[in-house]
């Protein structure tokens, strides 16, 4: 069994690294930086301070604790449903990884911080992070596998 879960261990800790790196570099350069650096007319990176879920949906401080406890969750659900998948192909190994290390990151800063560092800003959508695009791929991802079954 290990050894057919690889694919999803070595996704999920690369984009929970990555997510890790991207967040504390950018919190930290956008500080230093009046929280906004642009860089093209459509793009800039913006530091927001999410409360909510995912591109800022939901975005209020009550819902904290229940943030915290779905994502966990969540977490520990998708984890038991890769163990019962009866085929355990390499394309939902990946596709959950993403999933993981997204909402583990968002966790991760929702534990230290209070709030989920965003700061990828295209102007016409709301703010978001690395995390945030694992979540929607993977889910994507799944979905197109699970449509062409």
């Amino acid at each position: 069994m290990k050894n057919k879960l690889t694919h999803f261990f070595i996704t999920f800790f690369l984009s929970l690294i990555f997510d890790r790196i991207t967040k504390n570099f950018f919190k930290e350069f956008l500080e230093k930086n009046n929280g906004n650096f642009d860089v093209f007319n459509f793009f800039s990176f913006t530091l927001v301070k999410n409360y909510g879920i995912f591109f800022g949906f939901l975005s209020n401080e009550k819902i904290h604790f229940f943030l915290i406890s779905f994502s966990i969750i969540s977490i520990i659900l998708i984890f038991f449903y890769i163990l019962k998948l009866e085929k355990k192909e390499k394309y939902y190994l990946f596709s959950f990884g993403l999933i993981e290390g997204g909402i583990t990151g968002n966790l991760i800063d929702r534990i230290k911080y209070g709030y989920v560092i965003d700061f990828i800003n295209f102007h016409f959508w709301p703010v978001f992070n690395f995390a945030d695009s694992f979540i929607v791929i993977g889910i994507i991802l799944f979905f197109i596998k699970q449509l062409r079954s």
